[in-house]
């Protein structure tokens, strides 16, 4: 996968992913320029400190002086304060990169996926590595692992020092380093941690040492099931944040699962299981855990705004508006997202007055609305609400123009343009509506409108039935189209199911309920 990426001079992240461990390799133009893995011992302030470029109490003062400021890097602190330079500290982030890499390299199992496009965070410092040189060097890392495997079992393996004379000019850097630090106690993890180096080279250095008989093993440590419950903790919620991060939702969910196996009070798990939830569409099961986390004396204003946004995508739009005011009760701090959202909620309502209120409160400071296309699909709803297809045809345009691929936008302008009978553009957007989301609902409604009134009904009818299959409760027009195009068929059955969901949806249509009361009258079954 590294020569493909290479050769194809491909940018993005290549996301790796096996039981307990997440790791994430960026290119660009196909060099490798920055690789993270989650929950890595080796973090920067520790490893600067253990490898003598800083002193303790820099770190602890850089440390102190980044808690006031979120979102600084430890490493950009430290140059600032002119404990270290520019040089000394790429040197050693490159070193850290490097070491992810032949990490990832040697795992033999797990799932990887790649997303083009995707960029390290701007805070992460860059480089560029060849792939061809990390691959070569990884390869042989691999064949003298295996033989180390024999000897040294895994990173839980714990070793004692044997007395015997040795002239410490006989030994490397890294067995000098780890000889004094066998007590029968610390495993690799921890040796690694104490003796400054990394698990290759501490395993490495322990073989060489057993071999000269300075070493022995005397088995493992207890493992995960002896680490710091908050320290387990911890792993599994980084874990998976990160997953989430790369789209492996299953993923993820099973990491916040073990979390809350280990605090069951936890109430951020259960927050991250129902964002997971939302962005699956599963909006009872998002419901459901969120009411859960509420139930919890620590539930925050977040966690009510996403259950708003759970029960407004159920329908339940009252119990929605009471999770959202309690969100903004607990201090929910001021975004255009969730004014958006709160705008979204009251036209649902029927609330119009409100919408255009909460759409006010989403504008910046100098009255910009924000760069969300859902913003601009309500300014459209509102403007039709008060008559004004004008404003509602510029509202969308505009959103068009900031979001050319929004398919919502493309759907909603396709309804409008055709019910203003400027059919020709309406048909554009509807095909680019489903283009852009084949899995957009609207969307598909948009392209069974534009073929029925081209009369293509067959596949106008096909159209409709993947609407209604993404969402059933779609509105009573698609359904009455449906037993319209049924009854063409000779489907009368089929042409009175689709009617009569029609009239659960809407119980008072007229053409729904006149032409089912004429089919009925007619003898159909």
């Amino acid at each position: 996968m590294l020569q493909l990426l290479a050769l194809g001079q491909k940018t993005g992240c290549l996301s790796v992913a096996r039981t307990g461990d997440f790791g994430s390799l960026y290119f660009d133009r196909g060099r490798i320029v920055h690789a993270a893995l989650v929950n890595r011992r080796d973090r920067l302030g520790k490893a600067l400190v253990r490898s003598g470029l800083v002193d303790e109490a820099d770190v602890r003062a850089a440390l102190a002086e980044q808690a006031g400021e979120p979102g600084t890097r430890l490493g950009e602190v430290l140059l600032r304060r002119g404990a270290i330079d520019r040089a000394s500290l790429d040197r050693h982030v490159r070193i850290q990169i490097e070491d992810a890499v032949y990490t990832l390299l040697a795992w033999t199992d797990g799932t990887f996926s790649f997303e083009a496009d995707v960029h390290p965070d701007p805070r992460d410092r860059v480089i560029s590595l060849d792939p061809g040189a990390l691959l070569l060097e990884g390869a042989r890392r691999a064949d003298e692992l295996t033989l180390i495997t024999t000897e040294v079992p895994g990173s839980d393996a714990v070793f004692a020092g044997i007395a015997a004379p040795v002239d410490p000019a006989e030994l490397t850097h890294d067995q000098q380093r780890v000889l004094p630090l066998l007590d029968g106690r610390r495993d690799i993890a921890q040796l690694a941690d104490d003796a400054g180096l990394g698990e290759f080279e501490v395993s490495r250095a322990l073989f060489d040492l057993m071999k000269r008989g300075l070493a022995r093993r005397i088995g493992r440590s207890a493992g995960s099931d002896g680490r710091n419950a908050t320290a387990r903790l911890d792993e599994h919620r980084n874990l998976g944040l990160a997953f989430a991060r790369a789209g492996m939702l299953d993923i993820a969910a099973r990491e916040f699962r073990r979390v809350l196996e280990l605090r069951p009070s936890d109430v951020s798990a259960r927050l991250q299981l129902g964002l997971l939830a939302l962005r699956e569409r599963r909006w009872a099961d998002a419901a459901a855990v969120l009411g859960e986390a509420t139930a919890l004396p620590s539930a925050s204003a977040a966690v009510f705004h996403a259950l708003g946004l759970a029960r407004h995508r159920l329908g339940a739009h009252d119990e929605a508006h009471e999770a959202f005011e309690e969100a903004a009760r607990r201090g929910l701090a001021p975004d255009p997202r969730l004014a958006v959202a709160r705008a979204s909620l009251a036209a649902a309502r029927g609330d119009h007055v409100g919408a255009r209120e909460w759409l006010q409160a989403a504008r910046g400071a100098d009255g910009a609305p924000p760069a969300l296309a859902e913003w601009h699909h309500l300014a459209a709803g509102a403007a039709l609400a008060a008559g004004d297809h004008a404003a509602a045809e510029a509202a969308l345009r505009a959103g068009l123009a900031a979001h050319p691929d929004a398919a919502p936008l493309h759907a909603c302008l396709t309804a409008l343009l055709a019910a203003l009978g400027r059919h020709d553009d309406a048909q554009a957007h509807a095909r680019r509506a489903g283009e852009t989301d084949p899995e957009l609902p609207q969307g598909q409604k948009a392209l069974g409108d534009a073929a029925y009134r081209a009369g293509r009904l067959d596949e106008a009818a096909d159209r409709y039935q993947r609407a209604v299959r993404l969402a059933p409760s779609l509105g009573a027009e698609t359904w009455v189209r449906l037993g319209t195009l049924a009854l063409r068929r000779g489907d009368r059955p089929a042409a009175v199911n689709a009617w009569e969901r029609a009239l659960s949806l809407q119980p008072e249509h007229p053409i729904a309920r006149g032409n089912l009361e004429s089919l009925l009258r007619a003898g159909a079954p």
